[in-house]
């Protein structure tokens, strides 16, 4: 990736941080932003993803994967009428 968009990705990052209405500040709002600057080239939201990744700019947080609850977990209270399925 082009230094001067990497450089224009993180710009509108620290941008974004301190004046985001939402709190947004990820790479799917850094991509919405770019193509509101009317940016003729906008990298793919996994590009600038990578992009912050490489930059050492991401929080530490990652999203908690949680299990899938067992197979069929409902179907006894379908059995027992407690719940409908449409």
């Amino acid at each position: 990736t082009d230094p001067v968009i990497e450089q224009r990705v993180l710009t509108i990052r620290r941008w974004l941080k301190d004046h985001s209405v939402l709190g947004e500040y990820g790479a799917a709002a850094i991509r919405r932003e770019l193509e509101s600057r009317g940016l003729q080239f906008c990298p793919s939201i996994r590009t600038i993803g990578r992009i912050l990744e490489r930059r050492g700019v991401l929080d530490a947080r990652k999203r908690r994967r949680r299990p899938a609850p067992p197979r069929g977990w409902y179907l006894r209270d379908v059995a027992a009428e407690k719940v409908e399925l449409d």
